[in-house]
């Protein structure tokens, strides 16, 4: 099995860093790059591709729905992942309308991350909530 190729979005770099830190001796991942904002994310994957796109959806300069819709359209191949502190309904509808595969909130455990990236890179989608949402969608 070929490594995952991972870039990981999030303005604070706190949570880039421990992204990273957490991801980084996993034997199928190999992170490809840290992004600040979408901008900088659609820049990265212009140059250096990934498979998954771990995105954080509230970022300045370019939010990560704009930044979803600007790398699915160009690179459809490449799933979305967005990982955010908004347990919200709409902003999920919001995500997965713009090419979203997965959708977790914050905080989230190691496995479940994992699990996502796995499930997102298989061609399956993957919602994770503090709630009792994703029941819903299943």
């Amino acid at each position: 099995m070929n490594k995952v190729k991972l870039l990981v979005v999030d303005d604070h770099h706190i949570m880039r860093d421990t992204l990273e830190a957490f991801l980084s001796h996993d034997e199928n991942i190999t992170i490809v790059g840290l992004a600040e904002n979408g901008m900088e994310a659609v820049e990265m994957i212009k140059k250096n591709p990934a498979d998954v796109v771990l995105m954080d959806l509230s970022m300045p300069f370019m939010d990560g729905i704009e930044a979803t819709k600007v790398i699915t359209e160009s690179y459809p191949d490449i799933k979305i992942l967005a990982l955010t502190m908004h347990d919200d309904i709409s902003l999920l509808s919001e995500a997965i309308e713009a090419g979203a595969y997965g959708y977790l909130t914050k905080p989230v455990k190691k496995a479940q991350l994992q699990e996502a990236i796995e499930s997102v890179t298989e061609d399956k989608y993957y919602f994770g909530f503090k709630t009792n949402l994703s029941r819903t969608l299943y």
